[in-house]
């Protein structure tokens, strides 16, 4: 590989090749999506390339000489990968498994020659890539940044800022449950930030019990240096659910806030606590009445 081939033309990222293998820096926020798979199931999630049908128009990906799907993903600790698999078209014949990629719960790049997919795959008439595929898996969270086809003159993006209008069959009765998590651009306020993105700062101390809760759940938080801060309950679509506080927060003073679950249907949410200087942290909460 060249430091060529490894430069993706984002300008949030940093691109650069090591040892042959590509390093890819965030400088942004980029956008993912969010699938849940909430029980012991062979469910899919039909991921399209256009934005208006799962089966048409027919691309052709490989036409720039391509030779690998380069997909960024993570997965949440129960994830078994093992279980999980990317199925050009739907093809049952020869699907990958994500079990030999070492993949984590940090976003990872997977390369995954063409050829492995078996001669059953046109890659000349593309229109839909299943995954994940959940083969008897578990429970499991996964997040899919990019998916990518590469290798030749021309790479081709399916999926990753900035084409994210795919058409897909999330949320119906046979699919995985998913959700576009919008990124921010390079340099933008992380106040926007979306749910489902923890941060690593540990200025913020954020609590909530009893999680899973049916009436009410009580939210703790504590900054070490005084700020604005905001308190929310978000959606597992993105939808602002209610507004607990919003304002100034004293360093070292523990605030104590209740949601009440109301009219809401049963399900995952987030808390999301995010400061004036950028730092945000997200938990996540189970409505089970």
């Amino acid at each position: 590989l060249s430091a060529a081939e490894c430069n993706y033309g984002d300008p949030c990222t940093s691109d650069e090749c090591s040892a042959n293998v590509c390093v890819h820096a965030q400088l942004g926020e980029p956008s993912y999506l969010h699938v849940v798979n909430t029980a012991k199931s062979w469910k899919k999630l039909k991921l399209g390339y256009s934005s208006t049908s799962l089966f048409t128009p027919k691309q052709n990906v490989i036409a720039g000489g391509n030779t690998m799907m380069c997909v960024t993903l993570r997965g949440n600790s129960a994830t078994d990968w093992s279980r999980i698999q990317i199925r050009p078209q739907g093809s049952i014949s020869s699907p990958v498994s994500l079990g030999g990629y070492g993949l984590g719960t940090s976003f990872t790049e997977i390369c995954i020659p063409l050829a492995a997919f078996g001669p059953g795959v046109d890659f000349t008439q593309l229109t839909l890539i299943e995954i994940p595929y959940s083969n008897g898996a578990g429970p499991f969270e996964i997040d899919i940044q990019r998916i990518e086809f590469r290798g030749g003159v021309t790479p081709f993006l399916w999926f990753g800022d900035p084409k994210t209008d795919n058409k897909h069959d999330g949320n119906t009765a046979s699919s995985l449950a998913v959700t576009l998590v919008p990124g921010t651009p390079c340099g933008a306020n992380k106040m926007s930030q979306p749910p489902g993105h923890i941060s690593p700062e540990k200025n913020i101390s954020l609590k909530a019990y009893p999680n899973p809760f049916s009436e009410e759940v009580n939210i703790e938080f504590m900054l070490v240096n005084t700020e604005k801060v905001r308190l929310e309950i978000i959606s597992l679509d993105g939808r602002q659910v209610s507004l607990l506080f919003e304002g100034e927060a004293k360093a070292g003073e523990l605030q104590t806030h209740q949601f009440r679950s109301g009219v809401l249907a049963d399900g995952m949410y987030f808390c999301r606590l995010l400061t004036e200087s950028g730092e945000m942290r997200n938990n996540k909460l189970l409505l089970a009445r």
